[in-house]
């Protein structure tokens, strides 16, 4: 087991436990599962393994790192900005749960937002910011794969921070 699973998670002070859930508002979150015990002494969690096999050993460190996510999301949100990079490239949102994207193609592409995501969007830019760093990635990796970015025109789909270089035409 690693080093920061000995390690207590403070549990915010807008959080309340009941028997295994930790509420707030209408989030839920269930932090016990049948391999670890979980104890609350002063708004501090503590997990521990009920059994020490190569099981709980490999699955320990991956269930802290999840829940203690989900307390850091609460606080500051998650957020990833995503840019549109191109001339014909945009993005609308048709209905209060779908985007639409028009990437060039015959068709335009939908994608549904899950539903702790929310999305703003400035002309070219895509804001996506949500409590749960994981469906947050899933989402943006969706869109991601929408368009891949070429390196060649400088156009396509990208992350906000993302450094590419660009390539050099063939020369005659």
């Amino acid at each position: 087991m690693s080093k920061k699973t000995n390690k207590a998670i403070t549990i915010p002070y807008k959080f309340s436990v009941f028997n295994c859930f930790v509420l707030l508002n209408c989030l839920k979150l269930k932090i016990i599962n049948k391999y670890y015990y979980y104890f609350i002494i002063k708004k501090q969690l503590s997990i521990f393994p009920k059994k020490i096999n190569n099981f709980t050993k490999k699955c320990f460190g991956t269930y802290f790192s999840l829940i203690n996510n989900f307390f850091y999301g609460i606080k500051k949100k998650y957020r990833k900005k995503i840019i549109l990079k191109g001339i014909e490239y945009k993005v609308c949102v048709t209905k209060p749960d779908l985007l639409c994207f028009m990437l060039g193609f015959s068709h335009n592409i939908t994608i549904n937002i899950p539903k702790n995501v929310c999305v703003n969007l400035n002309k070219k830019v895509i804001t996506a910011t949500s409590y749960n760093n994981v469906i947050l990635g899933n989402f943006c990796n969706k869109i991601l794969k929408l368009k891949k970015y070429n390196l060649y025109k400088d156009k396509g789909i990208k992350f906000f921070n993302e450094k590419k270089l660009l390539k050099e035409r063939k020369k005659k």
